[in-house]
């Protein structure tokens, strides 16, 4: 059953500034009887009565989402397609319909989590349209495949970061003087889980490092080291083993990218957008 909110947006012409789902299901008449209990009819104009003081924050909520999001993607400029909005509505039905028991209906499932296809369906187009909004910000040519040797502390205060400081120095020393990558990794590394592949860290984006491994990684090519690096009163020496990453390895990077800063670029539109919603105010 369509919720007043969402009747009422519809009827005010809202499709001008929001694109609401085409499938949204119209209530009933009001004298249509929803449901029996002991005899006992419910009416549609009973449920109807109920709706708005139930529902309707949720329901504003996830249309001001909408909003916001529209807006940031034109301002982007990204749009999402018919198609792309179908795809994803899919693939979350499908994860729906894998934790329903076996002979559940999807619709009645959704009923019971104040969820329907349509709500799906805006959530789909948020979700597209986010997840370009973010694409934008994935750089390949900002890929390196890092190899670290690393430097902890042994002891508490400045002099166990002394010491620390004091190891890597020497371990930069070696390589200068041509020492081999990998032997100096695995005499000097407190790193014990890259040691065994020569201190492979894998394909990183700069990008999203601390700021003063980011700048000393800045310009480096394949082969290139870095300095000794103080980060979190630790330290550590950088070489990028490769700046061109396969288009297999890109698009996996591009995934990893996008499922880690998802959350950021809405908590950026939330930041960005004017919102009021009036529904907490009272009269």
């Amino acid at each position: 059953m369509t919720s007043l909110l969402i009747a009422a947006v519809i009827a005010q012409g809202a499709q001008a500034v929001l694109s609401l789902p085409k499938d949204l299901v119209k209530g009933p008449a009001d004298s249509t009887v929803v449901a029996v209990v002991n005899g006992k009819n419910i009416t549609a104009a009973q449920a109807q009565a109920v709706l708005w003081d139930w529902y309707a924050y949720d329901a504003t909520e996830d249309l001001i989402v909408a909003v916001m999001v529209d807006d940031a993607a034109k301002k982007a400029g990204v749009t999402a397609s018919p198609e792309e909005i179908a795809n994803r509505l899919t693939g979350l039905i499908d994860e729906a319909k894998k934790s329903l028991p076996p002979g559940s209906d999807l619709d009645s499932e959704l009923r019971k989590m104040a969820m329907s296809r349509s709500r799906l369906a805006l959530r789909s187009r948020i979700e597209v349209l986010v997840k370009k909004i973010a694409a934008l910000q994935f750089k390949p040519e900002d890929s390196r495949k890092l190899a670290w040797i690393y430097f902890a502390p042994r002891s508490a205060g400045e002099a166990g970061k002394a010491e620390a400081k004091s190891r890597a120095d020497t371990a930069t020393d070696r390589l200068k003087k041509g020492e081999e990558w990998g032997a100096v990794v695995q005499s000097a590394s407190d790193h014990q889980t890259s040691k065994p592949t020569g201190g492979l860290l894998g394909w990183i984006q700069v990008s999203e490092l601390p700021s003063e491994v980011k700048s000393s990684l800045t310009g480096l090519k394949q082969g290139g080291t870095t300095g000794v690096i103080e980060s979190s009163g630790t330290y550590a020496i950088y070489r990028v083993e490769s700046d061109t990453p396969p288009l297999a390895e890109l698009a996996r990077l591009k995934e990893q990218f996008l499922s880690r800063n998802l959350g950021k670029v809405y908590d950026q539109i939330r930041k960005e957008a004017k919102v009021e919603n009036r529904l907490g105010k009272k009269n």
